[in-house]
């Protein structure tokens, strides 16, 4: 399989509107939102490789901090197939994202840091940043 790039880190975050102004500081703009704010997709977008960062509202009692790394590939279903093969176990099969606009695939690492494959299909679906 081949990786492209990290393409995006979910995170958990107790503040939203705290955690877009902290990552605009490290040079990312919001691409959009989901949850009636509560879901702000972020990106950056100098010209070079771009990294996304996903924020969402930890509910009560769910832990803050990263949910999950996204693993750009170039073909899912190929990376899903070669990951089988050596062994790799997937709790989420290749599907499309509802309003990612990616398809993913899931699985753990020996330590269980939450990993995805990933591949953007279409726009997101998620309301345009004001």
């Amino acid at each position: 399989m081949r990786l492209i790039r990290l393409e995006h880190m979910d995170l958990m975050v107790n503040d939203v509107e705290k955690s877009v102004e902290f990552y605009r500081k490290l040079g990312f703009f919001p691409d959009g939102t989901n949850d009636n704010g509560d879901g702000v997709y972020m990106s950056t977008h100098h010209g070079g490789v771009p990294l996304g960062v996903e924020i969402h509202k930890a509910a009560p009692g769910q832990p803050t901090g990263i949910d999950h790394i996204s693993l750009e590939v170039e073909d899912v279903q190929a990376a899903y197939r070669e990951g089988l093969y050596a062994g790799i176990d997937f709790h989420v099969t290749p599907q499309e994202g509802t309003r990612s606009g990616r398809t993913i695939a899931s699985f753990y690492d020996p330590d269980g840091v939450h990993l995805q494959f990933s591949r953007k299909t279409r726009r997101a679906d998620y309301e345009d940043w004001n």
